[in-house]
């Protein structure tokens, strides 16, 4: 039953996101891509793509209306597909999403910045990339732990996209989703395992707030501060609901494949 329910989920994924792309790309010869009008069609096939994967989510808070460093804890490879219907930016991500067969396809279209997790250059030309993005009075999102998290609470952050925030002025706003189930951690370093393990039952719970922006100069205080909100706003949404048994930090290296 698991895997009919992933094999069938997995289909329609496809099948719709092919058809959304088809269309959008027949509509280009007519009107012109815009980046309004590729969020829009992030926005309402990832509204599809979360009713197709069964999650549910509790929101609570909104995007502000002027341009934003929205920086997001990071649980899952499926966060940006819950939080596109919310928030319209450009999102880092790490480069081998590109591969994937679901999520990299159409990142072009909809507005998808990649780097090599591992790679110098990439990183400083990415801090260049959202430096220009803010600069033109855009939103961007990134997920400044990195990679995704057996925690109970966040990683250690990286600054770069904060220095380039405190340097422009530009507000940080900190987005918080957390997960309820245990088989939703994100640790099996296999895709269809660890997708037949999150979505191979009928819902996926989630709970996603949007922060106030956090305003200042300097970039360690914005950091910090955005890393705080987030610890404290996971432990207040866990409480009496999650059933995650989150890994030690000292013991996550040690995590291999499947439980």
């Amino acid at each position: 039953m698991k895997y009919l329910l992933l094999f069938t989920r997995l289909l329609l994924i496809g099948l719709t996101m092919s058809l959304y792309l088809g269309l959008y790309r027949i509509s280009t010869l007519f009107v012109k891509h815009t980046k309004k009008r590729g969020f829009r069609l992030r926005r309402n096939w990832a509204r599809l793509g979360i009713k197709i994967l069964g999650i549910k989510i509790q929101l609570e808070g909104k995007a502000i209306d002027e341009p934003a460093l929205y920086v997001v804890n990071h649980r899952s490879l499926v966060d940006p597909l819950i939080i596109a219907p919310y928030i319209n930016a450009f999102i880092v991500a790490k480069a081998e999403v590109a591969d994937y067969p679901v999520l990299g396809i159409g990142a072009e279209q909809t507005g998808i910045v990649f780097v090599k997790r591992e790679d110098k250059s990439s990183r400083s030309a990415t801090i260049n990339a959202i430096e220009m993005i803010l600069k033109r009075g855009d939103n961007v999102m990134i997920f400044p732990e990195g990679t995704t998290n057996l925690y109970q609470l966040t990683k250690e952050y990286r600054v770069g996209s904060f220095r380039v925030a405190a340097e422009l002025g530009i507000p940080v706003v900190p987005v918080v989703l957390e997960y309820r189930d245990h088989k939703d951690l994100w640790n099996i370093h296999k895709m269809i395992p660890q997708f037949l393990k999150q979505f191979g039952t009928w819902n996926t719970y989630t709970k996603l707030k949007i922060g106030k922006p956090i305003e200042g100069r300097d970039a360690m205080k914005l950091m910090q501060q955005s890393k705080d909100y987030t610890d404290e706003t996971l432990l207040a949404m866990q409480e009496n609901w999650s059933t995650m048994r989150f890994t030690d930090p000292e013991q996550a290296e040690h995590i291999i494949g499947a439980e």
